[in-house]
């Protein structure tokens, strides 16, 4: 959408010129600058005096002047203004709402066809209230079922999904605000219609936003509340969140308004009324309708989410990958971070959590991010997990954002997605990344994916030894690879050992058990200052009482930047066996100038890298002599590590990339 569409700002206006001086003048050190057309237009209402308004018409010359005599409240005020904006978008500015300089700069930018409202950021005038304003909404059900509406704090300062913009300091997109307008009228004269208007907007698959860097103070209810008496107010309020719910409470799992305690006027308005049955039943009925409980977790990281010429593909991830807590998430994140210039990356991933609703640095590859949760408990054999990760709420996500989006391709990565294939329109097509599932598969699991081969476009394997075992005509291989950091320092004269193993795999922790047991105890009798420091990954408590108590052993808890822990240390080490796909952690050591040492199976996938600074032992016990030696001369290791990185520079997450975007312009062509 062209950043210099035109838009109009509607202002309702009560009684109040001392309130709406200062609201113009702000609103035009905001309007300065902007290369977008934009007009201002003003209702005046409930005021028989226009000479009042004298002094403002003059100093603001150049907005466009509307009076009523009558007091139309905020509904009726903005049909009057809706009726006379001629522009696509308009932004509703409450005439005791001031505009910071750079609140429409910011807000702008993000408008799109597919999106509906963007809600800037509300500060209270009057800084010592407790911030129940903000213009980040979100539903919260209670301890009853009873449904409420609250405004939060904003996450973080990215730009992301809320239930609705609120009319007094908020963009909309004017064409269907005037359709969704037409539901709206049980809710005058104030309160809940702009939550209305979300609730339509999210069921014909628009998004509502949240730009917390466009900000705006508020002096709290400075008009109304000169003309309504405080109780009046609250059973507006009240009322208007009874139709709320009457409409809308199920769909967040919440309990409908009991009808015996509405009053017979309402009662009768929710009877006869069609706009409240057309407005219940569209948002009940909508394939689009998102997971309403976790709307404030959907990120968008860029303004521009759909650009001409590129693949528009749908990422499906079983687990979370920003931040990427393993070698799987990490592999999907570089390869969208290598082609994301080229490929519209719109990420579905599950295992949401607060840790992945905050808004971060690595978000940039994706042009919006979607997690979900909900997955249900899974027993141990290899179909049950399987099963578990298609669950209804994955499903429902993934089938919402691929019409929604309008995708031309879905992404599965890892076997575990397998059964998400079950649930796609048969046109779409699906690419299947299987990580480190090889031909080592349960039979069970295998048979599955073989069923499935016929309804796959294309098969990616991550090493070589799988080509040609499932017989799928377009397979393709796409090693692990790396991100080279900007420079390498050498090893500090230390005995520090890395482990980067997030101990939720289980070949990390067997791997790492073997290696306590067998060869631990023998490095430690040659150099018993030696250390060992795990990078366990989220939630590596809970598997501690696997590992066999040992003296100098450091496991780090949670999501790290493994960078400064391989700074610090002298030799990165994998003790895996029996590993399937290729183990991320081998490149990323050499990668960041580390000699690593590692069992044959842990090195699987880089058989073709020849370099001093990768040692392939047969077990555990093997790997002790090359600590011992490496630990012991610090002047060898040096020469092995400025080797490093030159050897793995071939194995670039760019090469990969570029195999990827490859295949899936043979799938998709340019349109």
């Amino acid at each position: 959408m062209p950043l210099n569409e035109a838009f109009s700002v509607l202002i309702p206006e009560r009684a109040r010129p001392d309130l709406l001086g200062a609201t113009l003048e702000a609103l035009k050190a905001a309007l300065e600058g902007l290369d977008a057309p934009y007009e201002v237009i003003v209702l005046v209402n409930g005021v028989r005096r226009r000479k009042h308004y004298d002094g403002l018409r003059r100093a603001f010359p150049w907005v466009e002047w509307h009076f009523a005599m009558r007091a139309l409240g905020f509904h009726g005020a903005m049909e009057r203004l809706l009726a006379h904006a001629r522009h696509p978008w308009v932004y509703l500015l409450n005439s005791d709402m001031r505009l910071h300089p750079d609140a429409l700069r910011e807000l702008l930018p993000w408008r799109a066809a597919d999106v509906f409202a963007i809600a800037s950021q509300i500060h209270f005038a009057d800084s010592a209230r407790r911030r129940e304003e903000t213009g980040f909404t979100q539903a919260v059900v209670d301890e009853r079922g009873g449904l409420h509406l609250h405004d939060v704090p904003p996450l973080d300062e990215g730009v992301r999904a809320h239930l609705y913009a609120g009319g007094g300091a908020s963009l909309f997109q004017a064409a269907p605000l005037r359709r969704y307008f037409q539901r709206s009228h049980a809710y005058a004269p104030f309160y809940f219609e702009d939550a209305d208007w979300a609730m339509q907007a999210w069921a014909e698959g628009l998004n509502v936003l949240f730009c917390p860097r466009s900000q705006a103070l508020h002096e709290h209810r400075a008009t109304i509340a000169r003309y309504y008496p405080q109780e009046v107010i609250e059973r507006i309020v009240g009322r208007n969140l009874r139709h709320f719910r009457w409409r809308y409470a199920d769909c967040f799992g919440a309990k409908r308004e009991d009808e015996a305690a509405a009053g017979v006027c309402e009662r009768t308005l929710r009877d006869f009324s069609p706009a409240h049955r057309q407005a219940r039943a569209a948002v009940l009925d909508s394939p689009l309708r998102p997971d309403f409980h976790r709307l404030t977790w959907k990120r968008f990281p860029h303004p521009g989410r759909y650009r001409p010429g590129n693949p528009r593909v749908l990422l499906v991830s079983p687990f979370a990958v920003i931040p990427p807590a393993h070698g799987g998430a990490r592999r999907v994140l570089e390869l969208a971070r290598a082609s994301a210039e080229s490929v519209d990356w719109i990420l579905l991933h599950d295992e949401a959590g607060a840790a992945t609703a905050a808004s971060v640095p690595l978000d940039g590859p994706f042009r919006e991010i979607h997690p979900i949760g909900g997955r249900p408990p899974h027993g141990d054999g290899p179909l049950d997990r399987l099963r578990a990760h298609a669950h209804p709420s994955l499903v429902r996500e993934m089938l919402r954002l691929l019409r929604q989006s309008r995708a031309q391709m879905v992404c599965l990565e890892h076997i575990e997605s397998l059964c998400l294939i079950d649930a796609l329109p048969p046109a779409v097509p699906v690419v299947l990344t299987l990580h480190d599932a090889g031909r080592h598969l349960p039979e069970a699991v295998a048979g599955e994916l073989r069923a499935r081969l016929p309804r796959i476009a294309a098969l990616v394997l991550s090493t070589p030894q799988d080509l040609g075992f499932w017989g799928h005509p377009n397979e393709m291989v796409i090693e692990n690879g790396v991100h080279l950091p900007a420079m390498a320092e050498p090893s500090p004269d230390c005995l520090e050992l890395l482990s980067v193993a997030p101990l939720r795999y289980d070949r990390n922790r067997s791997g790492l058990r073997r290696f306590l047991e067998d060869a631990w105890p023998r490095l430690r009798g040659h150099i018993p200052q030696a250390r060992l420091t795990i990078l366990g990954g989220q939630r590596a408590g809970e598997y501690l009482h696997e590992l066999p108590e040992s003296p100098g052993v450091e496991v780090v808890d949670g999501f790290v930047d493994p960078a400064p822990y391989y700074a610090r240390c002298a030799v990165a080490i994998n003790p895996q066996m029996d590993i399937e796909g290729s183990a991320l952690k081998v490149a990323e050591a050499l990668a960041h100038g580390r000699v690593m040492v590692s069992t044959h199976d842990g090195a699987r996938g880089y058989e073709a890298l020849a370099s001093l600074a990768l040692f392939r032992a047969e077990d555990c016990a093997a790997m002790v002599p090359y600590l011992v030696d490496l630990l012991a001369n610090p002047g060898q290791r040096h020469a092995r590590e400025r080797q490093a990185r030159a050897d793995i520079q071939p194995w670039s997450w760019e090469h990969g990339s570029a195999k990827l975007l490859a295949r899936i312009r043979q799938i998709i062509p340019p349109s």
